[in-house]
């Protein structure tokens, strides 16, 4: 009872985060031009990746070590560490990047103009304190200010941004604005961080250094692969194509990631909930697993039968990704179903096993560009998209089921997973007629009902537990 209700109060800022996201869709894919709206969106994930690369997987020890400590100074230490890990590493990555390679930056992103590298290291040392100051949030259960933290972070980032833009013109007014918005948020957040904000004493040796390093660096990758994907495949777009046809791949992104209310409302309490319950709980984390894949499905096929209402809502300059956005929404489903598959890695601290697994998919995924966009095009990216995010998905669940299991029947799991590349499939080749979208449903509903029959049962006897408790 106390697990689900927990889940719920830390899910507001993710339903938030569904609402902003369709007001954006519905303003930018109508005012905005594609062009204009590629480039911020690209500062963005730049931003998020350097911020990711620098902290060096000290924010993952951090979240992983919280509860190890007996004092409260332990965790200080923690943050405090990960918190000068990354604004280290990023004061050298910027002395390199300004002597060494400036002219190259300016010339691809900000049309030559040095104010905007400044707004970048600017806007990633905002980006790496709220990491931090959110985690700290999440951790300790303090629903108000992590919800504040975060809604803050998705109006600036997801719709606030597109207000300058709108009003002055040009990708310039909306990068000045992320930035001065993202550092008065994050100052904010430090000064409401316990005190001390910052603790470098002896207590560090209960977990040395070197240790969360060992732990947070292999780690690192899978930590950065979807913003590095991103950046990686909205370049390649902006290469071979053009800037349009990149900040139409963005909205599509947008579109597909609306899933995320759903997984963002599940994983902020789920990491915690398997930490501390792994050890008594594994049949309850076996059944979560199976609940999640079947929601995972059903909502995709939703998604299938009802895209073209969705659509009616997006400006014609962007409609050209309904094709293939469900192929992007495999990404955020991937991500869903590992918070129910994957634990098994951090659980044992085999962590190079994520490294493996990430690169393996970031390879997957730059071969797959490199291949298909020419021929292509945009719908060439988000096939590499998507499939790098299967495989993904596919090796860190087989690397953790050696060392925890939280899937009971892996070809039930498969199945689900089948249906889930099917179908996104079947939209990119065009079958989109209402009578035969209904006809795949309808066997896709059949088969699905079968395979968890006895799932769908426990599912119902454990909510009407979980109410009958909440009324007593």
């Amino acid at each position: 009872n106390s697990s689900f209700f927990s889940l719920l109060s830390f899910s507001v800022p993710t339903f938030v985060s569904a609402a902003i996201s369709l007001a954006m869709i519905l303003l930018m894919s109508h005012w905005l031009p594609a062009g204009d709206y590629a480039k911020v969106n690209l500062f963005y994930d730049y931003g998020m990746l350097v911020s990711l690369l620098c902290l060096l997987g000290t924010d993952g020890a951090y979240l992983r070590f919280f509860f190890s400590g007996e004092s409260n100074k332990q965790a200080r230490w923690l943050f405090s560490s990960a918190l000068l890990t990354g604004l280290t590493v990023l004061c050298f990555c910027a002395i390199v990047v300004f002597v060494v390679y400036r002219r190259e930056i300016l010339a691809d992103l900000f049309s030559a103009n040095n104010i905007f590298l400044f707004c970048l290291f600017l806007y990633t040392v905002a980006l790496i304190v709220f990491r931090l100051t959110s985690s700290t949030a999440r951790l300790e259960s303090d629903v108000k200010r992590y919800s504040f933290i975060q809604i803050s972070y998705l109006l600036i980032n997801r719709f606030l941004f597109c207000l300058p833009l709108l009003i002055f013109g040009g990708f310039e007014s909306g990068i000045v604005f992320m930035t001065l918005a993202m550092l008065l948020l994050s100052g904010v957040a430090l000064i409401s961080e316990p005190k001390p904000v910052i603790y470098l004493k002896e207590c560090h040796h209960d977990i040395p250094y070197l240790k969360v390093l060992k732990y947070g660096l292999p780690g690192l990758l899978l930590g950065v692969l979807l913003n590095l994907i991103n950046a990686i495949d909205k370049t390649f777009i902006i290469t071979f194509c053009d800037a349009e046809s990149a900040g139409i791949f963005s909205m599509g992104i947008v579109i597909a990631s609306m899933f995320s209310f759903i997984s963002g409302a599940f994983s902020t309490y789920w990491s915690v909930y398997v930490y501390s319950h792994y050890e008594q709980q594994q049949k309850m984390i076996q059944l979560m697993h199976d609940f999640v894949m079947l929601i995972s499905v059903l909502f995709m096929v939703v998604i299938f039968v009802f895209q073209d209402l969705i659509y009616a809502l997006i400006g014609v300059e962007y409609k050209s990704s309904q094709s293939f956005f469900l192929l992007l929404m495999l990404w955020p489903i991937q991500a869903f179903v590992s918070e129910t598959t994957a634990y098994g890695i951090n659980l044992s601290n085999k962590t190079y096993f994520n490294f493996v697994a990430s690169l393996i998919a970031l390879l997957i995924n730059v071969v797959g560009c490199l291949v298909l966009v020419r021929s292509c095009g945009v719908a060439g990216v988000a096939i590499s998209f998507g499939v790098s995010g299967v495989v993904l998905l596919i090796l860190r669940t087989v690397f953790a089921q050696n060392f925890y299991r939280m899937v009971a029947s892996p070809l039930r799991s498969a199945l689900s997973l089948l249906f889930l590349i099917g179908i996104s499939l079947v939209n990119l080749f065009g079958v989109g007629t209402p009578i035969e979208r209904f006809a795949i449903v309808l066997i896709v509903l059949c088969v699905l009902f079968l395979a968890y029959f006895k799932q769908i049962f426990l599912f119902k006897t454990y909510f009407q537990k979980v109410f009958q408790r909440s009324h007593e």
